[in-house]
């Protein structure tokens, strides 16, 4: 990797953002595993204390037998059996008391708990709107499920990593270069409901009445004159609309007669071109692929029709409801809560997406070009807890005490 072209403005910036809401999230990350062990340590207690109690139970009855059988042959066993009663009573009455001292404790701290996981997603969520990488994949996409659109969007970035590794020779000219594959996916829940097009079940015919579409062609046997069959499209509606790198996906069905038409709009720049295809249970028709059936669209309406669908999209793709999916590494950090994982791999593919030089990371020029000074950025990283360490030393910065 050389000098040239290094963007040390840009990764400024960037390790700014990563160690703003990703450390905030490792933080909340470290408060739930803390609250979480007090809670596995408090039930433990808990289940060794009814334990003992039980244990107690058991022994006074064995004692009473015991002092019942020694008494003979005076009247000691209805006293004893009384004993014994009172005894189950008094210690059934302890074990619902310590039970449910236990159980607000618990249920506060789990309250806790769930305030700490939410904050480490929100956290997550927050720096995902705007992480500073531009994505090599994103879609948008809308799905009829149960009455209503669902709608979800998806975005990819991936690299690879070279770093050194282990040195050899005596006198250490010789570095062995290692690569390590970066990728990071993640995707967001969309709110369908105050979309123009996606807020309820849209019709073909909302987007243009009466369109026919030419899906079969034959030569009347009598007058050899071509013949037409033509589809109409108003009973159609919108089944899925994917939007991937610029490109629509619109698939209609008539669930009726169980067929379905696709539209493929293809961007290159400025211009675009639309393939058209239909099918049923018979047959499976390319429109676009056949001179004789393309010649009898209106190939610009449909462009249109399509464009408006992929504008719609580009407008839903704003209102994002929440974090649906986060995968680092192949690694499901909704799952694992892994933010040690994240904050490395985000700073990884910091310095491929604005080449820093490997030279400036092993020599520590690179802290010196930094916008952040050490300090801050010591101040930021030591939040992470025991994971300070691994993140230090990825920028080879020293974390003081």
């Amino acid at each position: 990797m050389s000098l040239e072209g290094a963007d040390y403005g840009q990764f400024s910036v960037f390790l700014k953002s990563v160690l703003g809401n990703p450390v905030n999230s490792a933080v909340a990350v470290q408060s739930f595993r803390e609250r979480k062990k007090l809670t596995d340590d408090i039930k433990s207690d808990l289940k060794k204390k009814l334990a003992k109690l039980e244990d107690y139970l058991n022994s006074l009855s064995s004692l009473n037998d015991k002092f019942t059988a020694e008494l003979e042959p005076y009247p000691a066993k209805d006293s004893f059996e009384a004993i014994q009663k009172f005894s189950v009573t008094a210690i059934g009455q302890l074990k619902e008391k310590i039970s449910e001292i236990n159980g607000r404790e618990l249920s506060e701290i789990e309250s806790q708990n769930v305030m700490d996981r939410n904050n480490a997603l929100k956290a997550l969520e927050l720096f995902l709107q705007n992480p500073g990488l531009q994505p090599d994949r994103s879609s948008v996409k809308v799905i009829w499920d149960n009455g209503a659109y669902i709608g979800s969007s998806s975005y990819s970035v991936s690299s690879s990593y070279e770093f050194e590794g282990s040195r050899k020779g005596l006198l250490n000219k010789q570095v062995k270069k290692s690569k390590e594959e970066l990728s990071l996916k993640y995707g967001f829940q969309l709110t369908t409901s105050g979309s123009d097009l996606f807020s309820s079940i849209l019709h073909f015919s909302s987007l243009g009445k009466g369109i026919k579409l030419p899906v079969k062609h034959a030569v009347s046997w009598i007058s050899k004159e071509p013949v037409i069959d033509y589809e109409k499209l108003d009973r159609y509606d919108l089944a899925e609309a994917v939007l991937a790198d610029g490109n629509l996906v619109a698939t209609f069905r008539d669930t009726e007669k169980e067929s379905e038409v696709r539209f493929t709009l293809t961007s290159y720049g400025e211009s675009m071109t639309l393939d058209v295809d239909y099918k049923d249970s018979s047959q499976t028709v390319s429109i676009t692929g056949q001179p004789a059936l393309q010649n009898n669209i209106d190939i610009k309406q449909l462009e249109e029709i399509s464009d408006t669908i992929r504008k719609s999209l580009l407008t839903l793709e704003s209102s994002r409801a929440g974090l649906k999916t986060l995968q680092v590494d192949g690694d499901d950090i909704l799952s694992t809560f892994n933010s040690i994982h994240v904050i490395k791999t985000l700073i990884k593919l910091g310095y491929v997406r604005f080449r820093i030089p490997q030279e400036d990371i092993e020599s520590g020029r690179m802290l010196k070009k930094l916008e952040e000074n050490e300090k801050i950025l010591n101040e930021r990283i030591r939040l992470l807890g025991d994971g300070a360490q691994e993140v230090a030393s990825l920028l080879r910065l020293n974390v003081s005490a």
